[in-house]
């Protein structure tokens, strides 16, 4: 596989630019493990508006057994699909579906496609190779649940559209970025509540990646997350670069409390959690070098230079278990590649592992 993982091409000499910015320097804040606990609980506190500094314990409607969206073109024997609906603050909901493989691992992998403006799995661009995504976690025995980004009720029907993401903020301001994050607590209470052993992977594409790094970040039974294309520290309130900037990426007091190369760090703090994080070399909408642009000037370095020394600044914290960055050159466009794939299924494997207990889900 065509991949560089910048562990092996790292070097002293490369350290982050000395330009930082009020919100989302390009620098770790944290000195302690209790900073981490406290920042974890700000940004629950800030999109709960102070109400709760705990995740909630609410779980979605299931309904079991409903037909399968790709009409079994994904070529995997399925036990089944359910049907999860989050009822959400302000009258949203979000519906996402759970697949579960014939022969299952007893392990669960959420799945965020992030913008692509519809609800419907089957009808994405074939070039973001959502499918192929899903097939090789179902063959690698994973029971997947295919997470929706938010939409819009009912103003905006289309599940990750832009334009209902800035309409979110609008009307509910630092509230909104829980109907980013929650659908995926919710899930994960409900599978406690059914036999899960309390710990699951996440990856995701675009905003997707970008909401696995948030939930990783808060929520610790995200134990091995994936982010792809999803973000980058100290480019999104910095101005430089042309990057397609979604509203939820530039929350100014949600980033206040802890910016993103913090909440890396978050993602990859505690035992056996580990995060890796993909960028594509080939991209062609975000965070792959053709869009670096005038960061080169703001910051004196190579987009590779850059990736290179944050990377650097996450995984030799004393804070972190395991944190790894790839440079994917398998990729052709703004996708999950074939090789980002693997790399994926193997962190699942290796850090997930076998259930301990017997799953009593399919029984439920």
């Amino acid at each position: 596989m065509r991949l560089r993982n910048l562990l092996g091409i790292v070097v002293g000499a490369i350290a982050l630019s000395s330009q930082a910015f009020a919100i989302d320097a390009p620098t770790i804040d944290f000195a302690n493990q209790a900073a981490i606990g406290t920042a974890r609980t700000a940004l629950i506190s800030n999109m709960y508006g102070g109400a709760r500094n705990t995740l909630p314990t609410t779980q979605p409607t299931v309904v079991q057994g409903i037909s399968d969206p790709y009409s079994g073109a994904l070529g995997v024997s399925l036990a089944r699909v359910d049907q999860y609906t989050a009822t959400l603050a302000d009258s949203q909901t979000n519906v996402s579906d759970l697949y579960i493989p014939a022969t299952w691992n007893g392990n669960y992998v959420i799945v965020n496609p992030g913008h692509q403006g519809a609800c419907s799995w089957p009808s994405f661009s074939a070039g973001y190779q959502i499918p192929a995504a899903l097939t090789g976690l179902l063959t690698a025995h994973y029971a997947v649940f295919a997470e929706n980004m938010p939409n819009y009720t009912p103003t905006y029907p289309n599940c990750g559209d832009s334009t209902a993401h800035a309409a979110l903020f609008s009307a509910f301001g630092d509230a909104a970025m829980q109907l980013f994050i929650e659908p995926s607590v919710q899930a994960m209470n409900y599978w406690d509540a059914h036999g899960g052993n309390g710990y699951y992977g996440m990856m995701g594409l675009s905003g997707g990646g970008w909401t696995t790094t948030m939930v990783a970040a808060v929520d610790m039974r995200v134990e091995v997350s994936v982010p792809v294309a999803g973000s980058m520290p100290g480019i999104s309130f910095s101005g430089c670069g042309t990057n397609s900037e979604d509203t939820e990426q530039q929350a100014t007091n949600y980033f206040t409390i802890a910016s993103y190369l913090d909440q890396y760090l978050m993602g990859a703090n505690g035992t056996k959690r580990q995060q890796t994080q993909i960028l594509n070399v080939n991209d062609d909408c975000c965070f792959g070098p053709s869009f670096w642009g005038t960061c080169a000037a703001t910051y004196g370095q190579t987009w590779y230079a850059y990736t290179a020394a944050y990377f650097r600044t996450v995984q030799s914290s004393n804070l972190v278990n395991s944190y790894n960055f790839v440079a994917d050159y398998c990729s052709t466009q703004h996708q999950i590649s074939s090789c980002a794939l693997a790399i994926a299924i193997a962190a699942f494997n290796s850090g997930l592992g076998p259930v301990t207990k017997r799953v009593g889900l399919l029984a439920s």
